[in-house]
């Protein structure tokens, strides 16, 4: 007996890529790395060893450091496993001003934006947008980078404090 071909389903033998499913985009996602002056050689470590352990196979990463401005890390370091202390910048004041600016001002915007900070960097004025995207990690490791993590948790959802999040990463 001859079966029609119009029923014939060659995606669920795994031979093409259906065309109606819709197919897993890795997210966007940018990282930026307080690297100014008040950050220690102890918390940048372990603010680069953040970002070499995220899931870099599962997102397109691009990675920033900023202290006063923003120095975007480039990918080849990060791929290489090669972001050390001696990669990139340290010292400076602190801009979080100066990192929402940059990201308003992206030719494509991310997904997701993760910023590792102590959490000294002033105010911010430039408009925000979506409160969402943005993920703050802070080493509230004294009055004022404590009393920092708070104020940023009256703008945005997602702020958690440093060590909390090493504790869910082990």
């Amino acid at each position: 007996q001859h079966k029609s071909r119009k029923g014939l389903d060659i995606n669920k033998y795994g031979i093409m890529p259906s065309f109606k499913a819709k197919r897993e985009k890795k997210p966007n996602v940018a990282f930026f790395i307080d690297t100014s002056g008040s950050i220690t050689e102890e918390e940048l470590i372990i603010f680069i060893n953040m970002l070499l352990n995220s899931p870099l196979d599962k997102w397109n990463v691009s990675a920033y450091q900023f202290d006063w401005d923003v120095y975007e890390i480039p990918k080849s370091i990060i791929k290489e496993g090669k972001l050390g202390k001696t990669a990139i910048r340290h010292g400076g004041c602190t801009s979080f001003e100066n990192v929402v600016s940059f990201v308003n001002k992206m030719d494509k915007q991310p997904d997701k934006i993760i910023i590792i900070t102590d959490g000294l960097g002033g105010s911010i004025s430039s408009p925000i947008g979506d409160t969402d995207l943005w993920t703050w990690i802070i080493n509230a490791s004294n009055y004022y980078s404590l009393q920092a993590y708070l104020d940023l948790k009256l703008t945005f959802k997602n702020v958690f404090k440093l060590d909390e999040v090493l504790k869910e990463m082990k």
